[in-house]
């Protein structure tokens, strides 16, 4: 159906990229890279490659793209992540919810000690709803 001309669409965009990239890319960084380097070895310049996120980032999209062609549709949805890329505003939602990861776990605790002093509330203040399914908090718990 229209998913699958769709998903074939999606493999060969993702894998003209890529092979527009690479040819554009790939030989100025290997350039580079013998220049810092006297006679470079097969490893360093895959270094070279896998260090550039562009790169690595278009070959990722084109393999979930096969993936989600052989495997299950659902790998389409991690191409969305890219919008992330494409938006300073997205980008700056990542780097608040990952720089402040403490801050929002002890928000998260926070929010359950709330939760737990109404539940003791709730059951000091309401306790004859409650003496059929248990006699004692504990028992509640």
């Amino acid at each position: 159906g229209l998913i699958r001309v769709i998903a074939y669409g999606q493999c060969l965009c993702t894998t003209l990229i890529l092979i527009m990239d690479s040819s554009q890319n790939l030989p100025l960084v290997l350039y580079k890279q013998s220049k810092e380097i006297e006679d470079p070895r097969w490893y360093h310049k895959l270094r070279a490659i896998v260090a550039r996120k562009e790169s690595l980032f278009r070959a990722t999209a084109c393999f979930v793209a096969f993936v989600g062609l052989f495997v299950n549709d659902f790998f389409f949805a991690i191409h969305l992540l890219g919008l992330i890329s494409k938006s300073s505003v997205l980008k700056n939602v990542v780097v608040a919810v990952t720089q402040n990861g403490k801050s929002l776990v002890l928000t998260a605790m926070l929010g359950c000690i709330i939760v737990y002093l109404f539940s003791l509330i709730g059951f000091a203040m309401f306790q004859e709803h409650f003496e059929d399914a248990c006699a004692t908090l504990s028992q509640c718990v």
